[in-house]
């Protein structure tokens, strides 16, 4: 018999890198809980004129339990990235 697992009680960050050469926008892959579901999190974040980052509007949010299915579909873009020599060399390890 499986339970459900706990929410979150306060966001992760996995990882985080900048977008553009400015360095005002960030890509963050966090994990987090929202009205008792843990989601996954990739999102835009954009850095304010005080220098905080914000999340933007522009991003996409999903129940963890689709993780697997998520990665997979990451995994078959990169593959296929390859495949077409889209990354330069030595990009994608």
């Amino acid at each position: 018999m499986s339970t459900d697992p706990k929410p979150l009680t306060e966001a992760i960050e996995i990882a985080k890198w900048w977008k553009s050469r400015r360095r005002d926008v960030a890509v963050v892959v966090s994990l987090s809980s929202y009205e008792g579901h843990n989601l996954i999190n990739v999102r835009e974040y954009l850095v304010g004129g005080d220098g905080c980052m914000r999340p933007s509007t522009k991003g996409i949010a999903m129940v963890v339990r689709r993780l697997p299915e998520f990665s997979r579909a990451i995994r078959k873009a990169l593959e296929k990235a390859r495949e077409l020599d889209l990354l330069p060399e030595g990009e994608g390890e």
